[in-house]
């Protein structure tokens, strides 16, 4: 896990709207694999930044991806803000 997430970090940051919405649209798998309370203090500041994204479908990726239940509805909440 310590080696997975400064990647998967760095990928939801990238430049590319693509990289980030694969990222986002498997952010269950990962939660799954490095748990859930891992993934929203790790990701969730980032996943806020996304939420304000230029692109639409990135602001989209990162809603669906809280629909996927990764995260408690107080997260969800906070995203949606």
């Amino acid at each position: 896990m310590k080696v997975l997430l400064p990647i998967i970090q760095s990928m939801v940051k990238d430049e590319l709207a693509e990289v980030r919405n694969n990222i986002l649209s498997r952010i269950d798998i990962l939660a799954q694999v490095i748990g859930n309370d891992a993934t929203v203090e790790k990701l969730l500041p980032t996943l806020l930044e996304l939420s304000k994204d230029a692109k639409w479908y990135t602001r989209g990726s990162v809603l669906l991806g809280c629909s996927c239940r990764a995260w408690s509805i107080s997260d969800c909440v906070e995203i949606r803000k």
